[in-house]
């Protein structure tokens, strides 16, 4: 009997051999292979995801191809324009020598000709597939940096505009730029002279209305001393004179050196905090016994405010001196800070200040509490932002400061003020006190307050005088004698026909002295430093000199004159006795009246004169020694004025009157004003129509013709027609080349502005390159990193099935193994041996 049939185990382990058999294939496959995703059926989702990153990357290489093939383009257009400058240059260096060392035009020419052809030849090589950027019209070349279908469109631009060297033949194009060849002209001193223009001006300056200042001799006579007998022995007294009190404030100080019969001590004078004249003389008396000691001077107020100091001693001992007066700012302390304090950290406490919400720092209330307004607040203030710090130091001025409210705004206003910090920082109240806030993003703080004395005002001029003075013993009688009521303020010039009078009068009798430049020459005319007939007085010295000869003049023999300061003291020289008088009054100067600056052309006018289109005749007008700007005759300005007369004839001009109303109009068109032009006989005569101190002169006349290049000469069309300079002389053939040249320079900028821009261009186009060739890679690795198997749990599965298929390999020789052995019991077994 044979057993054909499986049990239902063998059968299943068959099948589960088959299954793991076809498993370990597919992952051996997959291990050799490297399987990726290759369509939906494997994963749908990663299909999806390899497929976009498969799109971009693949558009991503085109964009990279067309960028580059955009750099290569631009960096032919930079090496064209190199080669372009370069060549350039080399025409700068022809110039130069032709301009060292001329040569004749054709060879000129022909050198040119080569150097323009070359221009010509580097801009047309310069292209790509194409396109160029230095020929062509001046349109824009737009390349996409961005992939299509991308939300914004990114694009790079080259505009031609800025590149082109060789256009369309508009000039627009760098090297096809018209040559300004407007300064250039050949001139002539010929033609000028027939226009009576020429030859010695006849010129006649102006004078402006004047009076000669009364300074130095003008107000009331101080200090007069009438003529006195003998009198008993008097104190040395000296007037102080009146503090200058708007300048002063509470705390301040006045110091000054006082001698009393010989004993010499520095005074210091606090000033009181409210100094009315009483309270004043008060507080001098106080600081005089503290250093004289008491008893030595006595202080004194006169009507006027000022103040008198007079000694105790009298007669010849007796003397006064006060020297070396001086203000001292400040009260002695140090100010305040008025309650204010400083923080040390950075504050980012926010608050709306002017409608914007700002970082502050808040410093407390201010408080007057042991603050002087007449001195300063010293702030340091620092901020942070943006990573950055700064620090600044502001100082305020607490005049005027009374609150919290004050202060702020004092603070605010001095940092208003500072350069930097006025931009950045400010100041206000908040939250009832003040704060220092920053305007930008960032921290601020206040790191330190400071008080400082002083409001920082210098005290130049107390209105003090200093000199000394002596008792008078028992003396003779004196002569009467007067100070002037005003100092000299020099120098001072009488000029011819100018005046200064005033009344001598003497014992109630006035004479007139009259001081002219007359006097003035006569007085000073030997002195080193005095320039002859200029009537210049030079300070109070030589002006006692000068009233000195003028009071002679008037037959006056019995007054001298001396300085005291800057002001005359005048004294009567005759017998004393009592009651003599002397005064000066009714100083005036009487004004003398202008006259016009008038200039007389040198030469007739001997026209008729033809101009031609290309002609013109210019000169140069100076009026009170200041040059004016060039004046110029031209054909137009000929039709302009005498188009309309009749037999006019193009650029003619046939008489003295012609020209004057041709210049005249010259004039106005030039802008300038304020002179006249008429013909006088056959000459012309220019007149200011303003007097005053000054001249006329007419300069520099010239016959000038136009350029000898054509207009719109370009360097393209420069070998062309460089031709017309062998016909200049020397000096203008070196001002044309000197104008091409000029030209040429010119240009060298322009093709080494669009070099260094097309260079920016490219470096766009390569750094967008680089860009998209890097964004390529990584969508390339990222789509590898999602289709690739993972290698290692692979194997592992790989390994996991083989051990499958050894155990199911052994489970069915067991199987098998024992079907044998049951088998083997039946193997001499037959239906016909069998026992029923």
């Amino acid at each position: 009997m044979i057993i054909t049939a499986l049990s239902g185990s063998e059968l299943s382990a068959l099948r589960s051999m088959r299954s793991i058999d076809q498993q370990i294939a597919l992952s051996k496959a997959r291990l050799a292979t490297g399987l990726r995703v290759t369509g939906p059926s494997t994963d749908p989702s990663l299909w999806r995801v390899s497929t976009e990153f498969r799109s971009r990357a693949s558009a991503l290489s085109g964009l990279r191809v067309d960028l580059d093939r955009a750099h290569a383009l631009a960096a032919r257009g930079a090496n064209g324009l190199s080669r372009t400058r370069e060549a350039l240059q080399a025409i700068q260096l022809l110039l130069a020598r032709a301009k060292s060392s001329p040569a004749d035009s054709s060879t000129l020419r022909a050198q040119l000709r080569s150097a323009v052809e070359n221009l010509r030849v580097i801009a047309q090589q310069s292209t790509l597939s194409g396109t160029s950027i230095l020929t062509g019209s001046a349109d824009v070349l737009t390349f996409p940096a961005s992939m299509p279908g991308e939300a914004t469109r990114y694009t790079i631009e080259l505009d031609k505009g800025r590149t082109v060297l060789l256009g369309t033949g508009s000039g627009e194009a760098i090297l096809e730029t018209p040559f300004d060849l407007s300064g250039l002209s050949t001139v002539s001193s010929a033609s000028p002279a027939l226009l009576g223009l020429s030859g010695t001006a006849t010129t006649n300056p102006g004078a402006d209305a004047f009076s000669v200042p009364a300074n130095g001799l003008a107000g009331a006579n101080v200090d007069a001393t009438a003529g006195v007998r003998a009198r008993a022995a008097t104190s040395a007294s000296f007037n102080l004179g009146v503090l200058n009190a708007a300048a002063l404030g509470s705390g301040d100080r006045v110091q000054f050196e006082l001698t009393v019969d010989g004993v010499r001590r520095a005074v210091t004078l606090v000033l009181p905090a409210a100094g009315d004249p009483g309270s004043l003389a008060s507080a001098m008396q106080a600081a005089i016994d503290t250093a004289m000691g008491g008893g030595k001077v006595r202080v004194s107020t006169e009507t006027d405010g000022s103040m008198t100091l007079t000694t105790a001693s009298t007669g010849a001992s007796a003397s006064l001196g006060v020297a070396n007066v001086a203000m001292l700012d400040g009260n002695g302390r140090v100010t305040g800070s008025g309650g204010l304090s400083p923080q040390s950290a950075y504050s980012s406490t926010q608050a709306t200040i002017g409608g914007q919400v700002r970082t502050y720092d808040g410093l407390g209330s201010f408080s007057l509490s042991n603050v002087d307004t007449t001195d300063r607040l010293r702030l340091q203030i620092d901020a942070l932002s943006g990573g950055q710090t700064g620090s600044g130091t502001i100082e305020v001025k607490l005049v005027g400061v009374t609150d919290t409210a004050s202060m702020a705004a004092a603070i605010d206003a001095a940092i208003s003020r500072d350069p930097t910090y006025g931009a950045y920082v400010g100041a206000a109240v908040v939250n009832g006190e003040v704060a220092v806030y920053l305007k930008i993003n960032g921290n601020i703080r206040v790191s330190s307050i400071t008080g400082i004395d002083g409001d920082g005002t210098a005290v130049a001029d107390p209105r003090l005088r200093t000199g000394s003075s002596s008792g008078a013993a028992g003396v003779s009688g004196t002569n009467a004698a007067i100070t002037t009521g005003s100092d000299f303020e020099g120098p001072l010039t009488i000029e011819d026909g100018g005046t200064l009078h005033f009344d001598l009068i003497r014992n109630g009798s006035a004479a007139t002295v009259s001081i002219t430049k007359a006097d003035v020459d006569d007085a000073l005319g030997s002195d080193a430093g005095y320039v002859p007939s200029s009537g210049t007085i030079a300070d109070a010295n030589a002006f006692s000199r000068v009233v000195a000869r003028a009071i002679q003049r008037a037959g006056i023999s019995d007054v001298s004159v001396a300085t005291s300061g800057q002001r005359l003291r005048l004294t009567s020289t005759g017998p004393s006795a009592d009651g003599d008088t002397l005064e000066i009054a009714n100083v005036q100067s009487p004004v003398v009246a202008a006259r016009q600056a008038t200039l007389t052309t040198g030469s007739d006018f001997s026209g008729s004169v033809v101009l031609d289109a290309s002609q013109s005749i210019a000169f140069e007008l100076s009026v009170d020694g200041q040059q004016g700007p060039l004046i110029t005759l031209d054909r137009s300005t000929i039709e302009a004025v005498l188009g309309e007369d009749s037999g006019y004839s193009p650029g003619r001009i046939d008489s003295a009157d012609q020209l004057a109303r041709v210049v005249q109009q010259a004039f106005i068109d030039a802008g300038v004003g304020g002179v006249n032009v008429a013909s006088s006989a056959s000459r012309l005569q220019f007149t200011k129509t303003v007097a005053g101190l000054g001249s006329l002169t007419i300069t520099n006349v010239t016959l000038r013709s136009g350029p000898a290049l054509p207009d719109g000469t370009s360097l393209l069309t420069l070998d062309r027609t460089v031709g017309a300079l062998g016909t200049l002389e020397r000096e203008h053939f070196l001002e044309h080349i000197g104008a091409i040249a000029s030209n040429i320079d010119a240009i060298v900028k322009r093709v080494s502005e669009a070099e260094d821009y097309v260079g920016v261009v490219a470096f766009q186009l390569q750094t967008q390159s680089n860009f998209s060739s890097r964004l390529e890679g990584i969508y390339r690795d990222a789509f590898k990193d999602i289709t690739e198997i993972d290698l290692n749990a692979e194997q592992a599965k790989l390994k996991a099935l083989e051990a499958r298929r050894e155990l199911l390999k052994r489970s069915m020789a067991i199987m098998n193994a024992s079907r044998q052995n049951l088998l083997l019991l039946f193997q001499d077994w037959s239906p016909s041996s069998r026992t029923e």
